[in-house]
């Protein structure tokens, strides 16, 4: 029990300092990398399976059982002729890991967790890592509010188009993938744009030792 006292306790003294937009923004991002994961974690259930039914529950597998005479290894396999791999699996694969890898970016931006090469900058000034980060961030927010732009007006022509796009077995139309993938761009762009003035911020703190401590993330 004490454990978890301190432990909330250490929590709560990292969260010091943070505004209530960050911390929502944060949740925000959280959830909808939480999202993000159940749609993987849908995928791989859904793969797993459609593997099985195509692979191993065939009637040829039982009937070359049945020719080299293991007849016992092919009566279980009998009572599950009726597997089948899932129409459409391909495509709903494609989406749905889509929409997982577009729903994980936002996260992955407030928690400062993009891949860094620190190699020449390292040692260098907290100031200058700071100023750095202004620049990253600045250049990524434009980045994604023009991803989001473009988008957005691909989604609408998709959408009022005389002939609709569309998945080749399940039918399913491409704009659904495509306005998803807007929508989470369009929260990555917001949350480019906050890191940008929380980079900002940094580089106007005087207290060099309190910029340290406020570049380490707390996601808990």
């Amino acid at each position: 029990m004490d454990k978890h006292i301190e432990a909330r306790k250490e929590r709560l003294m990292r969260r010091k300092g943070k505004g209530w937009l960050e911390l929502i923004l944060l949740r925000l991002s959280q959830y909808l990398a939480y999202l993000g994961g159940l749609v993987l974690v849908g995928i791989t259930m859904m793969t797993v399976y459609s593997i099985i039914g195509r692979s191993l529950v065939k009637n040829d597998h039982i009937l070359t059982l049945k020719a080299f005479g293991n007849e016992l290894l092919a009566i279980p396999l009998q009572f599950l002729t009726w597997w089948r791999p899932i129409k459409g699996d391909v495509e709903l694969t494609e989406i749905g890991t889509a929409i997982a890898i577009c729903s994980f970016l936002p996260y992955c931006q407030m928690v400062r967790g993009n891949v860094l090469v620190d190699f020449f900058t390292n040692k260098a000034h907290p100031k200058v890592k700071a100023g750095m980060d202004v620049f990253a961030n600045a250049i990524f927010t434009v980045i994604a509010a023009t991803f989001t732009w473009r988008m957005s007006i691909q989604s609408q022509e998709m959408m009022t188009a005389a002939w609709k796009q569309s998945s080749m077995i399940l039918k399913i139309p491409t704009w659904w993938g495509v306005l998803a993938a807007t929508c989470f761009f369009a929260f990555l762009s917001l949350i480019c744009f906050f890191t940008f003035l929380r980079s900002v911020r940094e580089v106007a703190n005087p207290d060099l030792s309190k910029l340290s401590e406020n570049r380490e993330v707390v996601t808990a």
